[in-house]
């Protein structure tokens, strides 16, 4: 069957990552320029990431110059009003292009354009007889992978969904699940789900496993496989060579069970208190809402007109009141954004020592001093740059006053600018993230013990205190002390739970380094779980990449199709490498993705 033909128009501006294009995968697309930019005149410069050949290895930051009709590569810039350029798209997978259109000014050639934008190649699901299956005509049932019993029954089971007309069978994550059994809170990304074994597993026995050197790039890894997941190959083999049924699965990515053993000897790809120290402040936060909370369980807070009964708007309004109170006086969150004046006055003494006034800089407009962030979250171990620091407050008129006055002075008026910025912070954290916290606490209260779509809890206990903690410690539940929170080696035992929000951004990273949300309460946290945190590159977490890599391969291996769990909560650039991976197995993978954005737009950029 001869080849469909696609036209894509470059223009000066639309290209965008919301704007999607979707072609069937062996189509042929011309890019094309628009009437407006042909009429500018000028040349043109199209790059496109899809490999030459499908034999080629994708690399997703390679990119080929693109030529037009009868050029070769070498000529890939085109002065022609009738400038195209084509390509076969010949594997499937999501692409991205960018174009630069040039116009000649003198002798040289200026930028005028510069735009990008993706195309997604659909893949083809092949039939038995060798023919395709239309996307559009997909016709998918879900069924929950621990309801299906032992996998020997799982052919009967699924009998009613050939016979009742669906060609595809989406699957829960068939891997061993945490203590929660919730079908999302994987707890062995390379174990099967012992409910699906003839033979069960007794508590703590391990299956029978294939140990392999798995790698990413140049980093690699012994991972251990269950071969179970072989058996499950097999039967979805059967069910596509006999059924025409093809099989989906569902992929979890962003997060993993709290109780995963491996995180016990990895806690580094969880967002822990030493490699993301700005979760400090939420943590001491955190175990303060903790310990009041047992204490309120306890009655002890019966005397102050707090009862671990909570039966009515006045009752949680006197819970705000006493907890406002109490985090403020027991977590001094402020000093964690301040600086130690004396410490900072000393080392200022100290960088002025031998200096002169500049007396080109006085009356020059400086920039104001600030307090810059201690990178690890260390309580008043903030500072303020000393050369602005300098600069506002040495390089000045000296007014008849000696050096020594002079510098004594710069001292003072230092030590007065902290104290200010100081004040500054902390009414910053009174009046704005403990004022939100306590405001979402309160509203998850109100949602728990009063409103009517709510549990209706009778009272608040020690096993269901006022809000679920964010954090998860490793080894016990053991609440750190401030000073432990600062020992790096118990810090990195302390994991932050996941979890969603509402409205929140779906392209920001809510565990960040620039994020509050921990800290402001936002989070509804899933206990069960926690966020896993790849970081920008493989080499910052070196074993959790190839670990999720080696469990994506697996399910590639098995299945042929995915679902991604909790795709707007996944980094971009870990759902695409990740994809890469599963393609580079099964090059017609078909994917879908759970995405809560609210956005059409933003949607289309997520695919």
């Amino acid at each position: 069957m001869a080849a469909v033909t696609f036209s894509l128009r470059l223009c000066v501006e639309g290209h965008s990552e919301s704007v999607l294009y979707r072609i069937p995968k062996g189509s042929v697309l011309i890019f094309e320029q628009s009437d407006h930019l042909a009429a500018l005149g000028g040349v043109v410069e199209l790059q496109f990431n899809l490999a030459l050949s499908p034999d080629v290895r994708f690399e997703r930051s390679s990119f080929i110059k693109c030529p037009g009709p009868g050029a070769n590569l070498a000529s890939t810039i085109q002065t022609s009003a009738d400038w195209s350029a084509t390509v076969d798209l010949h594997t499937a997978g999501s692409y991205q292009y960018k174009f630069t259109h040039r116009k000649r000014v003198s002798d040289d050639l200026s930028q005028l354009v510069e735009q990008s934008g993706y195309v997604v190649v659909e893949p083809h699901l092949s039939l038995p007889d060798g023919s395709y299956l239309p996307l559009d005509a997909i016709a998918l049932q879900t069924v929950m992978a621990p309801m299906l019993g032992q996998l020997s029954t799982w052919r009967t089971r699924l009998q009613v969904t050939k016979e009742s007309g669906y060609n595809m069978i989406h699957y829960s994550p068939i891997q061993r699940l945490g203590e929660s059994q919730s079908a999302y809170s994987i707890a062995e990304q390379l174990y099967l789900l012992n409910e699906t074994r003839d033979d069960p597993l007794d508590a703590g026995e391990r299956p029978e496993r294939l140990t392999t050197q798995s790698s990413v790039g140049k980093l690699s890894a012994s991972m251990s496989i269950d071969v179970g997941f072989d058996g499950v190959y097999q039967l979805v083999k059967q069910l596509h060579a006999e059924w025409g049924m093809f099989s989906m699965v569902d992929v979890v990515w962003n997060h993993t069970a709290s109780g995963s053993d491996w995180l016990r000897a990895h806690p580094e790809a969880g967002y822990n208190l030493k490699n993301s120290p700005h979760l400090k402040p939420a943590y001491e936060l955190d175990r303060a809402l903790k310990v009041f909370s047992r204490e309120v369980a306890q009655g002890k807070w019966r005397d102050g007109g707090v009862s671990e009964y909570v039966r009515s708007e006045d009752d949680v309004r006197l819970m705000a009141d006493t907890l406002r109170g109490v985090l403020l006086s027991w977590t001094r969150l402020w000093e964690y954004f301040s600086v130690d004046v004396a410490a900072q006055v000393d080392a200022f003494g100290k960088h002025l020592d031998g200096k002169s006034v500049d007396m080109s800089r006085v009356g020059v407009e400086k920039p104001p001093i600030t307090i810059v962030q201690d990178p690890d979250y260390r309580r008043s171990s903030c500072h303020v740059s000393l050369d602005v620091a300098e600069d506002v407050l040495f390089h000045r008129d000296m007014e008849g006053r000696s050096m020594e006055e002079h510098i004594n002075r710069a001292k003072k008026d230092l030590a007065d600018t902290l104290a200010w910025l100081n004040d500054q912070k902390k009414t910053a954290v009174e009046q704005d993230i403990v004022r939100e916290a306590i405001h979402n606490t309160m509203a998850h209260v109100r949602y728990e013990y009063l409103e009517h779509q709510g549990p209706r809890r009778e009272k608040i206990t020690v096993d269901h205190p006022i809000v679920p903690s964010y954090f998860f410690h490793v080894d016990a539940n053991v609440l750190l002390s401030s000073e432990e929170v600062q020992d790096a080696s118990k810090g990195e035992r302390v994991l932050s739970h996941n979890g969603w929000m509402m409205d929140a951004d779906p392209l920001a990273n809510f565990a960040g380094v620039t994020s509050h949300v921990y800290l402001r309460r936002q989070l509804i946290p899933w206990t069960d779980s926690c966020k896993l945190r790849f970081g920008e590159r493989p080499e910052d977490s070196p074993w959790l990449w190839v670990h999720m890599t080696e469990y994506t391969r697996q399910m590639a291996r098995v299945f042929h199709a995915f679902r991604i769990d909790n795709c707007h909560n996944t980094p971009f650039h870990v759902a695409e490498f990740l994809l890469d991976e599963a393609r580079l197995v099964r090059p017609d993978l078909y994917v879908v993705a759970e995405l809560f954005t609210n956005s059409e737009a933003i949607d289309n950029v997520f695919i």
